[in-house]
């Protein structure tokens, strides 16, 4: 079957570009499209599209968009479909409005096609997720607020990155155990300058169910210390090893296993695929972004994780305060599935 998208957009123009987008996309997109929020509704409870673009306004309709996004999640129907709000209007307090309505991401008018397309395949992806997180939440029996969550912190220092990983520990930290509500959940702990025997030995130690690394990765693997300050490769095919057999015991002992990767350094996202055949959720980076905007993903992503929100959600967040700050680096990173 076709992924089918729904299309809610009261200006002509809008639509047929938004239309032609989609399109052009080597995907098969299934399009359906309303110009009304009532509408849309009755569209959306009738074909159970696999998401949802909504205009913000809908100018004349007896519901603006923001009104219909509320009642199609409210609704036990509707409320798995993901819905993408998109606006002329980029105030901060309006994607605070959007957030807060349902939606899981904001798109600025004119639509650009390469960043849509892109936001759309990572929607559908969330909307996979999603389901995944009930599964998993369901088979395991956990309870987030019951148990506190661990999250180990592994940085290295080669290339002269200390002063990026203290700066994003700072942040991270902060966000978890200071700002953070629900900081009682969390259990930090954290490692700097890691060697080899360190990244290992930190995770059997720790049992970590969010693991974040700081540093640096090219096509080989992790970039760590090595003897005499020199670097040393943690080559991927054996941390892909690694991760399969702290899984494997994670399960075999009844322990809850790492469900979250998050490499936060530069050409890491080839490696943050191949541990997604382990791990439920990897975040890694495609290509290069400047140490400010890395810093300012990671920063909202464990915001969104301290408020008690999933990594999809927390992942999308991320993305978010990079275009809220006028970065132009937010689809470079990337989130893999457990396949």
């Amino acid at each position: 079957m076709n992924t089918r998208i729904l299309l809610v957009e009261d200006n002509v123009f809008h639509l047929q570009k938004i239309i032609a987008h989609l399109k052009s996309a080597p995907e098969n997109y299934e399009i359906f499209t309303a110009q009304a929020g009532e509408k849309a509704i009755q569209i959306a409870e009738t074909i159970l599209p696999d998401l949802i673009i909504m205009d913000w306004d809908l100018r004349g309709a007896r519901l603006s968009g923001l009104d219909a996004t509320k009642l199609l999640v409210k609704s036990e129907k509707t409320k798995h479909i993901p819905i993408i709000m998109a606006t002329a209007y980029t105030s901060s307090e309006r994607l605070d409005r959007a957030m807060k309505a349902g939606t899981v991401d904001y798109l600025r008018k004119p639509i650009e096609r390469t960043e849509f397309l892109a936001r759309i395949r990572s929607a559908l992806v969330l909307r996979k997720l999603s389901q995944e997180d009930i599964n998993l939440l369901l088979s395991h029996r956990v309870s987030l607020k019951k148990k506190k969550i661990r999250i180990l912190f592994l940085a290295s220092d080669s290339m002269n990155l200390k002063e990026k990983a203290d700066l994003e520990l700072r942040e991270i930290k902060g966000e978890l155990t200071g700002r953070s509500k629900n900081r009682e959940m969390f259990k930090f702990e954290q490692r700097s300058a890691v060697r080899i025997k360190d990244f290992y030995r930190a995770i059997i130690d720790e049992r970590p169910e969010i693991l974040h690394f700081s540093g640096v990765a090219n096509e080989e693997g992790l970039i760590l210390e090595g003897k005499n300050g020199e670097e040393q490769i943690a080559f991927s095919e054996g941390l892909v090893k690694l991760f399969s057999l702290i899984q494997s015991e994670s399960q075999k002992n009844d322990n809850k296993p790492l469900m979250c990767a998050f490499i936060n350094a530069n050409h890491s996202s080839n490696l943050a695929e191949q541990l997604s055949t382990y791990v439920q959720y990897v975040i890694g980076i495609e290509g290069e972004v400047p140490e400010d905007e890395a810093i300012l993903f990671a920063t909202a992503f464990y915001d969104a994780i301290g408020a008690g929100k999933q990594v999809p959600f927390a992942f999308q967040l991320g993305k978010s305060n990079l275009a809220l700050n006028n970065k132009n680096h937010s689809d470079s990173f990337q989130i893999f599935t457990q396949s």
